[in-house]
């Protein structure tokens, strides 16, 4: 079999999910439950990862099938840019730097907290 196909990517969640209103109708309303349905396995995927510091390679194997769903999903969709307006929280990520970081157990002095992202 090929190499892995490795790459760097991160989950966030927003606080506060914005409305959505993409007036297409019924196809509209479909492409948006599969996309609520791939991010929303995404996000049970993620769960109890510790942000991706305890994710097993299955694990990470299922995340990334899950991210890619979610890419897909939303492929088609054309959301204004202002959509993503908002407070985004991280729920996981491959980012070496930040597992390191996050890896980081007592009896380290260090104690990370959420990690957030702004977009304005």
């Amino acid at each position: 079999q090929g190499a892995a196909r490795w790459r760097r990517f991160a989950v966030f969640s927003k606080e506060e999910e914005a409305e959505s209103n993409n007036g297409t109708g019924e196809t509209g309303l479909e492409r948006e439950r599969n996309i609520q349905t791939a991010k929303s396995a995404l996000l049970r995927a993620v769960e109890g990862t510790g942000r991706g510091v305890d994710a097993s390679a299955s694990q990470r194997a299922e995340i990334e099938e899950c991210q890619v769903a979610v890419e897909a999903a939303g492929r088609q969709l054309s959301a204004p840019a202002s959509t993503l307006a908002g407070r985004w929280r991280l729920q996981y990520t491959t980012a070496g730097d930040v597992l390191g970081l996050l890896g980081l157990r007592p009896p380290s002095p260090v104690v990370v907290g959420d990690i957030f992202q702004d977009f304005d």
